[in-house]
């Protein structure tokens, strides 16, 4: 597929007698039309600044994806300079900045703005594991009066927890909502919507969408010291041409579950499909072991298990 740009908008709430900045406010950075996923969403140049928070990437119904940033600024914390919002985005390789303005130019819409929505998901190396919950998130005014509703394959679901709403500094509110998903609805293709008003949203993850199996391979390689004797074993499980991006890797040593800890998984990467690998660092100190890779993935019918390559060498980091 093509690779498409993002559009960014730098949004800012307004509603003062003056048309001046609020001393507490927040500010957004949308980003839309883009694919394939993903984009890392800067502020003044700082990757994760006190006060912002990113939401998850949504896949529309037109095949492009669309994500946002939020700051908050306070009054201890306002810089004089103006604020700005870097995109850059993995597929084009682009970087769009957009500056936000100090002052308001268009003072007191907020009665005429649309509740925004946003939704998440749990991991799915949580899923497996039990069951967990979609969340959806509504910021706008005044939501004391809102509800929200959901539906799973268009029937309406009372499986849900909805918190109270928060009023927060900058004068608007937020609203939690959120839905139990199960591994077996996952698997099944399951639609959720979140709705409030009459602002629909899908899941995030679409999973009637189709699916595709990863392939995977291991490599190993050995550390020696300078008498020529092998002191560590690192074993690397890549996974590849998969799709959805959801994915799973652990490790097992003589059948028996890998420590999280012991083993490092890199992100998910797309292009058209996607790929992921994790590395497992053995110690001779360890003892000798077979070590396999462990792979859940949506369009496998059961985990994939992979013996490590020539595993049987890994006997001799356990030799005196």
């Amino acid at each position: 597929a093509k690779s498409t740009p993002p559009s960014v908008f730098p949004l800012v709430p307004c509603c003062t007698k003056t048309s001046s900045a609020p001393m507490d406010q927040t500010l957004a950075c949308l980003v839309t039309g883009y694919f394939p996923q993903k984009v890392k969403i800067q502020w003044n140049s700082l990757s994760d600044p006190a006060g912002s928070r990113s939401f998850p990437e949504v896949l529309k119904s037109d095949g492009l994806y669309t994500t946002s940033s939020m700051l908050a600024i306070t009054a201890s914390n306002r810089q004089s300079n103006p604020y700005h919002c870097d995109v850059t985005h993995d597929g084009t390789k682009n970087t769009v900045s957009k500056k936000f303005p100090l002052e308001c130019k268009n003072p007191c819409l907020r009665s005429s703005l649309e509740p925004t929505i946003y939704m998440s998901k749990p991991s799915y190396e949580d899923l497996i594991k039990q069951p967990g919950r979609v969340s959806c998130l509504v910021l706008g005014y005044d939501l004391a009066a809102t509800a929200i509703t959901w539906e799973v394959d268009g029937k309406v679901s009372s499986a849900v927890k909805t918190e109270p709403a928060k009023n927060n500094t900058n004068g608007t509110s937020s609203l939690v909502s959120s839905h139990t998903v199960s591994l077996a609805q996952w698997l099944g293709g399951s639609n959720f919507t979140c709705k409030s008003y009459s602002f629909l949203a899908p899941l995030p993850f679409h999973l009637g969408i189709s699916k595709k199996e990863p392939s995977v391979t291991i490599s190993q390689a050995y550390r020696e010291d300078i008498s020529g004797n092998r002191v560590s074993s690192t074993l690397i499980c890549e996974t590849s041409g998969f799709y959805p991006q959801e994915i799973s890797i652990s490790w097992l040593k003589n059948n028996s579950q890998e420590v999280k800890s012991s083993y490092n998984n890199g992100p998910v990467s797309a292009s058209g499909t996607f790929s992921a690998y994790s590395i497992l660092k053995v110690e001779r100190s360890e003892g000798a072991g077979t070590y396999s890779c462990v792979v859940h993935h949506p369009a496998l019918k059961e985990a994939l298990l992979i013996l490590g390559k020539n595993h049987r060498d890994l006997s001799y980091l356990g030799g005196a």
